[in-house]
């Protein structure tokens, strides 16, 4: 769970998440938790659909998922 901490970019570009202005900002707002490299962060992305395409149910499903970016790409 440590691979985040040993393999930032070292030319500037962005090739993973850890490399993000948002990460770095996340570390510094957070001593306690940006200091501890096997701390697991993970992301949720979710998207509401109607899995059957009629517009008349009263139901809709939204699926959940969750990444865990201390992993290696």
């Amino acid at each position: 769970m440590t691979w985040h901490s040993r393999n930032k970019s070292i030319d500037g570009k962005v090739h993973h998440v850890l490399d993000s202005k948002v990460w770095a900002h996340i570390d510094r707002t957070w001593l306690e938790f940006g200091g501890e490299p096997r701390n697991v962060s993970l992301g949720l992305a979710t998207n509401g659909m109607n899995p059957v395409g009629e517009k008349s149910n009263a139901w809709s499903t939204s699926p959940l998922l969750f990444l865990n970016y201390n992993l290696p790409p």
